[in-house]
């Protein structure tokens, strides 16, 4: 049986989440007799949708090169007909018996409409995030919020946010355009469009000019999907919510594989100090400003039992990761653990007593808890969507308030003061599922349409 998995991107240039989790499935489909091919965009490189081909273990990988970059504004950039021909021919070659959906950004949300009519396949969507109904992806706002879900007044607002910071005259436009849209016919609207904007602003906007746009779009791609899967309950509720049937959406955790290197031991040496990890990408969301400051007032009160190890590719230069290293500088129990290839993250957590996953968003089913859990590492975590949904507290982990530093600092004290408690925690770790498991599950998936 034929498989094609369709992501946003993929190894070994991108190993997060859900790139990880594609990589860790594909292997074990192709270890029980499937022939898996991997269809991926090259999202940092030329525009001219030219297809290069790879062997990633057993699984072919062909990926896209396009420049995701030309075309940051989420109420057009969600279709793209040059990849969804790229894709299509790529799929004449391939003859999949099913189409499964890792992630469409960069890609384009047209392509199941079109596999479902020229191939008669079915076509299976893993949610990792809230792409479909969030232009930002992650459901927190451009002021760092919590965003409650999707309607035009707040997403518009989003929007205008984002592309300021990256295109003020394409933001003007946006603002311009939502005070027009309540005054203005759509011809009249066009009329000013067409006027006012510069051509390179019109040709973006001119096929989405607004919210709603987007949101018909995505609602009709998820109108042809034959099956979703979500990772966690907290993001099944939430599509259903949004208005995917209950019979077309099924939740099955993620697994994952037996990480060599180091065997799952339980409890650490403490030797006196307590290590706590971040491993997640460094990005805003993550939350690791609040994980420093957190450390800060640690250090401030003289409490010197605890240690934040960040790893992942911190820059010095410029941009986040500047701002992250001049937050730390000068804090004697936070340091730099540098990237690690993830292939390697069992000997990463040989040394770590708790993971930490202090994210500002919902997050889904973070492979970072699963990795931790399986070397027997407990958790410390944002109380919020399916991080507090997996971590227990009290039981597997500890939750937090989201975003709020003197809370994390406060959980990390009474861990320190608390060694039962930290030896009780791990033996409250659940099972992981394993990859091996997952790849049957799916097995019986796909035979079953």
């Amino acid at each position: 049986m034929k498989i094609l998995y369709l992501i946003h991107q993929y190894w070994p240039e991108y190993q997060s989440g859900s790139e990880n989790y594609t990589h860790y499935l594909a292997e074990a489909l192709s270890a029980i007799g499937f022939e898996v091919t991997v269809v991926a965009a090259d999202p940092a490189s030329q525009n001219d949708y030219s297809i290069a081909s790879s062997l990633e273990g057993r699984v072919r990988v062909l990926k896209v090169r396009k420049n995701s970059f030309m075309d940051r504004n989420p109420l057009t950039n969600f279709t793209d007909p040059a990849f969804t021909r790229a894709f299509l021919g790529i799929m004449e070659e391939v003859r999949p018996d099913v189409l499964h959906v890792q992630h469409l950004m960069f890609a384009s949300a047209d392509i199941p409409a079109h596999v479902k009519r020229m191939f008669r396949i079915p076509v299976i969507f893993t949610l990792h995030d809230f792409w479909l109904e969030c232009c930002r992806t992650i459901r927190l706002d451009s002021e760092g919020k919590v965003c409650a879900g999707a309607d035009r007044r707040r997403c518009m607002k989003c929007v205008r946010d984002d592309m300021s910071s990256e295109n003020p005259t394409a933001a003007a436009m946006l603002s311009r355009l939502v005070m027009l849209k309540s005054r203005l016919s759509t011809a009249e609207l066009a009329g000013v469009v067409l006027r006012k904007l510069s051509r390179s602003i019109r040709r973006a906007c001119s096929s989405s000019p607004d919210w709603e746009c987007r949101d018909r779009g995505m609602r009709a791609l998820a109108n042809e999907v034959d099956l979703f899967i979500s990772p966690s309950r907290f993001l099944l509720k939430s599509f259903i919510r949004w208005g995917i049937q209950e019979n077309r959406i099924v939740f099955s955790a993620n697994g994952l594989p037996i990480h060599p290197g180091v065997a799952a031991s339980g409890p650490r040496e403490d030797n006196g100090i307590l290590r706590i990890a971040f491993t997640s990408v460094v990005k805003p969301e993550k939350g690791l400003l609040v994980a420093i400051e957190a450390f800060d007032i640690l250090h401030r009160k003289g409490v010197s039992g605890a240690r934040l190890v960040i790893y992942g590719d911190v820059p010095h230069g410029s941009g986040f990761g500047r701002i992250v290293r001049a937050k730390a500088s000068g804090l004697p129990n936070v340091e730099f653990g540098g990237a690690f290839d993830n292939r390697d993250i069992a000997l990463a957590l040989s040394g770590i007593h708790f993971m930490l996953l202090p994210s500002l968003w919902f997050e889904n089913a973070p492979l970072v808890i699963e990795e931790a859990f399986q070397q027997k590492v407990p958790c410390i975590v944002s109380n919020l969507g399916g991080m507090a949904e997996r971590v227990e507290d009290m039981v597997s982990g500890i939750h937090f308030e989201a975003g709020n530093a003197a809370s994390l600092a406060g959980r990390i004290e009474n861990l320190l003061d608390n060694p039962t408690l930290r030896r009780r925690l791990v033996d409250g770790i659940p099972r992981v599922k394993a990859i091996d498991e997952n790849a049957r599950e799916l097995r019986e998936i796909y035979m079953s349409f």
